[in-house]
């Protein structure tokens, strides 16, 4: 017998046992090839050549007759077609031309789709599309990675008729061929409403939906197509079995393309809540898929008025984070509107880390808002009135005091040689910074004494034991990682203090502190810098009032911001709400699309064909 007679022979009773895993162990494309597969390979070479092509499938057909309807076993006509494919790769594949290997193998894997369709052998040849489909991702990818061939790497795929021609690059038309084998799977009908065997599993091919969903991910994340994402987690929330129900790798590979997803499209609170949960149940080994989830869950916390803690950011995967979001976070915390934009500056040196992780324009773009909240929540402070209760007057902040600190905290256009810089920053700054300190320390530690952002001794009494990792009290893991506001933890300054009244009532830090840096803008190097203006600060606090960032309301005319509900209340925690409150209360009840949770299929049912073949008008008598 000879080698392909006995390999169809073998192939055979796989075919018949059903034996997925052993078919894709069976069928193995990847050189170099065992001294069986060479043989078989020399045979193919010499008895059917390529131009004996029909030859081969006649030989496919004898060994393996086309599929019988009882469902007994047996191969199927899609599959003798993959298998003559198949021995076409083996015989004529070229490692040293990967273009034409990719071309081969995206053709092999588009004809083992097919195959797939059938509705009772398909689930049989899914390990094979699966690892034909990590193959060839691989292979795309490494193409898209090589600079010689970049400019052959886009083909055309003309779609509709006439001149209509759509460029597709070479990796995207990988994720196309993926993706319909991804549909076969998501259209399985076998299983309970739920797509659930009586085991509680997912039924069928439906188990091949997150790892082939999650391979194409990887390509549009690759491509930066993230807009062809949308599809994919539409019919996974509409057909998909709940996530709970399937292996930990994939639901954790699904729930971190899904919190990049919602990250890149501005859901932060949706995007926080999914790689929250990829994060969760990544295993405590995995330090390197750790570390890539905590790059955008730190950054989403960031947005959302969260910073982390010390004990998360001491653990061995988020090694280096700590250097790069700290100081985002302290000058977001103090109000540092000079130094946040500095940092956000595409010249900073720091400002390539988070380009190539993709998460620069939403920080830079959204946190420039909470470094307002936070200045004019210090201005309020040190300089805001703020009578006693007898008086039933409300606290009120100067906007004219805003603006003063805002023009010299936030010259962004300004190029004042450092020893100038340094000069005004020791001299009108810190203290207004020791001066908030003091005052902002009093208040927190009345109003939110467990809410520090860097306190591991609050994090152990209030609901997180940082020596086992497990939750205790009424606290939950997730909080006590991340502050539950941005200012909530600021230390008392050390620093000499100054009386406000002095400070603001004689207006000296207005006059003579601009008087004196228009005398520094006289040195060689310096250019006047653009002055924020009073309509750029009423403005910004309109849009805190909006966002619900700053509780009260505007008078334009006295060009005061007035803090509303705060009789009896310390104003400064009324007024200036925690961001981190103010999110998490407005999205409390938020779903997040793409993700299919338990309850999400209780009540849904597979759909069915009504057959109204004998129904009758309404109010017709029945016939006879």
């Amino acid at each position: 017998m000879s080698t392909i007679d006995a390999f169809l022979t073998e192939l055979n009773q796989i075919l018949r046992a059903k034996n997925g895993a052993k078919l894709q162990d069976y069928l193995v494309i990847e050189p170099p090839f065992s001294s069986v597969y060479s043989a078989m390979v020399a045979e193919l070479r010499q008895n059917f050549p390529s131009e004996n092509q029909d030859a081969l499938e006649v030989k496919c057909k004898q060994l393996l007759p086309e599929d019988d309807e009882s469902g007994a076993g047996g191969s199927w006509t899609a599959f003798i077609s993959f298998l003559v494919q198949y021995f076409a790769f083996i015989r004529d594949v070229n490692v040293d031309h990967l273009m034409e290997t990719h071309d081969m193998l995206k053709a092999l894997l588009n004809q083992c789709v097919l195959a797939l369709s059938d509705a009772s052998m398909g689930i049989v040849v899914l390990p094979t599309v699966i690892s034909l489909s990590r193959t060839l991702v691989r292979l795309a990818i490494g193409l898209d990675k090589r600079p010689e061939l970049r400019e052959d790497l886009r083909v055309r795929a003309s779609r509709g008729v006439g001149e209509e021609v759509e460029r597709v690059t070479l990796v995207e038309s990988s994720a196309n061929v993926i993706r319909e084998a991804f549909k076969k799977c998501l259209g399985e009908r076998d299983g309970n409403p739920r797509g659930l065997d009586a085991n509680g599993k997912p039924a069928g091919r439906r188990v091949g939906i997150y790892i082939l969903s999650n391979l194409c991910m990887k390509i549009f994340f690759h491509t930066q197509k993230i807009r062809n994402c949308e599809q994919i987690f539409s019919n996974i929330n509409d057909k998909s079995p709940p996530l709970s129900t399937f292996p930990a790798s994939q639901r954790v590979t699904h729930l971190y393309y899904l919190g990049r997803y919602h990250f890149y499209n501005k859901h932060f609170y949706r995007a926080m809540l999914s790689l929250q949960a990829a994060y969760d149940q990544c295993h405590k080994q995995a330090i390197k898929q750790r570390h890539l989830i905590l790059r955008f869950l730190i950054s989403s916390n960031l947005i959302l008025g969260r910073f982390p803690s010390q004990t998360l950011l001491q653990r061995p995967e988020a090694a280096g984070l700590g250097d790069e979001f700290l100081p985002i976070c302290w000058t977001i915390k103090r109000g540092d509107l000079k130094t946040f934009r500095e940092l956000m500056d595409y010249n900073h040196k720091n400002a390539s880390w988070f380009l190539q992780r993709r998460v620069f324009l939403q920080i830079r773009n959204t946190c420039d808002i909470a470094v307002w909240r936070s200045l004019a929540r210090r201005t309020f402070l040190v300089a805001g009135s703020q009578p006693s209760a007898a008086s039933g007057r409300p606290p009120t902040l100067n906007l004219q005091d805003l603006l003063t600190l805002g023009r010299f905290l936030g010259n962004k256009d300004s190029k004042i040689s450092p020893a100038a810089n340094e000069a005004r920053w020791i001299h009108h700054c810190m203290d207004i910074n020791s001066q908030a300190d003091q005052r902002e320390g009093e208040e927190a530690s009345q109003e939110y004494d467990q809410e520090h952002v860097y306190n591991t001794r609050d994090s152990q009494e209030n609901g997180y034991d940082a020596q086992n990792g497990e939750a205790n009290g009424n606290g939950t893991q997730n909080d006590q990682e991340y502050g539950n506001d941005v200012e909530e933890s600021v230390e008392n300054g050390d620093d000499e203090q100054y009386d406000s009244d002095e400070l603001w009532r004689d207006k000296t830090y207005e006059e003579e502190g601009w008087e004196r840096l228009e005398e520094l803008e006289q040195e060689p190097g310096t250019i006047a810098p653009r002055l924020l203006s009073i309509q750029e600060v009423e403005s910004t606090m309109a849009s805190l009032i909006h966002q619900d960032l700053a509780h009260g309301y505007l008078s334009h005319k006295f060009l005061r911001f007035v803090i509303t509900g705060a009789k009896g209340r310390s104003p400064a925690p009324v007024g200036f709400p925690p961001i981190w409150h103010v999110v998490a209360a407005r999205c409390k009840d938020e779903v997040v699309p793409g993700w299919v949770g338990d309850e999400d299929r209780k009540a849904l049912g597979r759909p069915t064909v009504v057959n109204l073949k004998g129904a009758r008008p309404a109010g017709a008598a029945p016939d006879g």
